[in-house]
């Protein structure tokens, strides 16, 4: 999405769900977290990857392992975009994400 030549102006959930659901599948079947991935904000994109029809269709499907990342790669930049995240993650059904340390889950409250 970020790469294209339409970033985001055709990405949605609905356009894609034929392919998408499957990979929830995956996920869920293989307890596999969902990451959301807020570095477009910075790059000019309108939604956090993937995007919130995604994460809400996850949530639905049973989703509740879902991580926040921002790729970072300055210090200015570590949780850019954590608080939209929040919003987004709680409107969509969620109160916990994930942090992991050794590869163990770790749950914390959204705040």
């Amino acid at each position: 999405v970020r790469y294209g030549p339409n970033q985001d102006r055709f990405y949605s959930y609905e356009r894609y769900q034929d392919v998408i659901d499957p990979v929830l599948d995956l996920l869920l079947e293989h307890d596999i977290a969902l990451e959301i991935n807020t570095a477009g904000f910075s790059k000019g994109l309108s939604q956090c990857n993937p995007c919130t029809g995604i994460i809400r269709r996850y949530r639905q499907m049973g989703g509740r392992k879902i991580t926040v990342g921002a790729d970072a790669h300055a210090p200015a930049g570590i949780a850019a975009g954590f608080d939209t995240a929040a919003a987004i993650l709680t409107e969509a059904g969620f109160d916990t994400y994930y942090t992991f340390e050794h590869r163990q889950a770790i749950p914390h409250r959204i705040l």
